[in-house]
């Protein structure tokens, strides 16, 4: 799951951009406080895991987890939307650099 995340930030097109840069950096931030988050609430052994405590714990992990990856995958399509918007708009603003002018005309 958290993988996806990972993936949607790095199969981006890439610009030399300050906002491309801090959205990348805040993104993969963003992963590594969530993986830190996930892991470290986990227990050590498999005795004090929710799914052997109760039927209840065990459902109410089933239905937490679900959760946890509809938002990891909103996480990952966000974050790839906000990068692509990011190189779209240093796209047109090149080519709208690159259009030659001769004498006051566009060419």
């Amino acid at each position: 799951m958290i993988g996806e995340s990972v993936l949607s930030l790095l199969i981006v097109d890439t610009t030399e951009a300050l906002d491309y840069y801090t959205v990348a950096a805040l993104g993969v931030l963003t992963v590594i406080l969530l993986q830190t988050l996930k892991f470290e609430s986990e227990p050590s052994h498999a005795d004090g895991h929710a799914l052997w405590r109760s039927v209840f714990k065990a459902s109410l992990f089933s239905l937490m987890i679900q959760v946890l990856s509809m938002g990891l995958i909103a996480f990952g399509v966000s974050y790839k939307i906000m990068l692509s918007n990011i190189v779209n708009e240093e796209v047109k603003h090149r080519a709208l650099a690159s259009v030659p002018i001769i004498s006051g005309k566009v060419v």
